[in-house]
């Protein structure tokens, strides 16, 4: 699997203050988002979450995120992208599921409706650009190209030695709908294998031995793995983006350049198997890169812009 380098912005175990050097909030619910969990109890098993739809309820926008596990959803959930909040609707209520305005020492109860008598307290130990190594399986590969805020939570139950994480993005490294969950590590509860934040781009990937579908292949890949496949360069870009294809080019290629929001700033044809795009008009920030060939098979890439 191809790996992308994670920008740092200060030292690879540095404390950080929310907001000191990261970038713009990074939106949770993401159209057609989806989460890949393996749950571990007894002879485990995958379940896929993607978000489908809107709705309304209660004069409230909701996304629909539908899941693949018999009996399991639809659940409802919405986000308030100022105040950096996430939602659930359940049971006829409606409860915080993510805070990720908290400040450090800060204390998120989890209230689920569903489960009154389980109300955890998370004590928000720290935040950083990384998922600390010595916690983290080395054998993740943590293929988002823009430092994302990752918070380290510990239940404050008098005994419990639980770490719970969230990552800005992605949600809770045990899944979307397990804010409160301690990440299993191969032993127990649940773990995220895998985020699409778009179809055809990984950009969270968890390796470990029993390598589930769907989570095999690169990260970029168009649906015939012999097909063309590209370099997009540099990394972060301040002027120019190069696209480099490792083979020459059939037909016409349709190069899309979309923000975090999925709004459209760049489209462009070409049918040369090197393209420089100027993208010194652009605002820093993150951006997707999408590739669709004259058969329509496509692949994406997260870029960054910076300013210097």
């Amino acid at each position: 699997m191809k790996k992308l380098t994670t920008i740092f912005c200060l030292s690879f175990l540095a404390i950080l203050i929310p907001g000191s050097c990261f970038s713009q909030y990074i939106p949770l619910l993401k159209n057609n988002a989806s989460w890949h969990v393996y749950h571990w109890f007894e002879s485990g098993w995958n379940e896929t979450q993607q978000l489908t739809g809107d709705t309304v309820i209660n004069n409230l926008s909701y996304k629909i995120l539908s899941s693949n596990s018999s009996g399991q959803g639809p659940f409802f959930l919405r986000e308030d992208t100022a105040t950096k909040k996430i939602y659930q609707f359940l049971n006829s209520t409606e409860f915080l599921l993510y805070d990720f305005s908290l400040p450090i020492g800060s204390i998120f109860i989890y209230n689920n409706p569903q489960t009154p008598s389980w109300m955890p307290h998370l004590r928000l130990d720290s935040v950083t650009s990384t998922i600390d190594p010595l916690f983290f399986n080395q054998a993740t590969d943590w293929t988002t190209i823009l430092p994302l805020r990752v918070y380290y939570f510990t239940d404050t139950e008098p005994g419990a030695v639980y770490q719970i994480l969230w990552v800005e993005g992605l949600g809770s490294l045990s899944g979307l709908l397990l804010p409160a969950n301690s990440w299993g590590g191969g032993a127990f509860g649940e773990t995220l294998l895998c985020h699409n934040s778009i179809p055809d781009t990984i950009d969270y990937h968890f390796v470990f031995w029993e390598e589930p579908n769907p989570c095999e292949g690169p990260i970029m890949s168009l649906d015939n793995p012999e097909r063309n496949q590209c370099k997009i360069y540099p990394v972060p870009a301040t002027s120019t983006v190069t696209i480099e294809m490792d083979q020459s080019v059939t037909g016409n290629i349709t190069v899309r350049i979309s923000d975090i929001l999925g709004n459209e700033v760049k489209t462009m044809v070409t049918d040369s198997r090197k393209l420089i795009i100027n993208v010194e008009d652009l605002s820093e920030g993150i951006y997707f890169i999408t590739l669709t060939d004259h058969a329509g098979f496509s692949l994406s890439q997260k870029i960054i812009k910076s300013m210097r």
